[in-house]
């Protein structure tokens, strides 16, 4: 969380704490609402910031064009840019880019949350655990890089189904 407070400074441009949320998912992928529902609930309960992070290419930040049906009737989702118009609010809300790397390794599942990145990231794998995790921050920093700006990765629930050990994060 203070990584995302960090972010928040940066990107609001104040050294004031935020409330925010880097991991929230949305009908882009197997959440259970429209990010316009999502983004709007953390907006009106005095959210400053907000990471929609659906997996991979199923992420508003994608550019591409979809529909799904909700109740019998055909929903266009929108992208990243258009939620940003609708939803961001100068000093008081904003939508961050972002997304979770849904990577595995022999089945399970290592997934890692990315704040501020300007595009997806696709899952880079690994010919171990550890090269797994090693090659998903590689690339994080990497657009880092290329953005020339802070984008950050935390480990999105690392005890599901007990991937990831205190072990292996010590080591990466």
């Amino acid at each position: 969380m203070m990584l995302a407070l960090l972010l928040a400074s940066t990107c609001l441009q104040d050294a004031s704490w935020y409330k925010g949320n880097t991991h929230a998912h949305t009908l882009w992928d197997d959440g259970d609402a429209l990010p316009e529902a999502v983004a709007g609930w953390y907006r009106s309960r005095g959210y400053h910031f907000l990471v929609l992070s659906d997996h991979n290419e199923r992420n508003a930040m994608s550019g591409r064009e979809r529909s799904i049906t909700v109740d019998g009737v055909a929903t266009r989702l929108k992208p990243l840019e258009e939620l940003q118009r609708d939803f961001d609010k100068p000093g008081s809300f904003m939508l961050v880019p972002g997304q979770e790397i849904g990577d595995s390794f022999r089945g399970k599942l290592v997934h890692h949350a990315v704040v501020n990145s300007g595009r997806i990231l696709m899952p880079p794998g690994g010919t171990s655990l550890r090269e797994t995790l090693e090659h998903a921050l590689y690339d994080v920093a990497g657009e880092g890089d290329r953005l020339k700006r802070p984008v950050l990765a935390q480990l999105s629930h690392p005890n599901l189904g007990w991937t990831v050990s205190a072990d292996d994060l010590a080591a990466v």
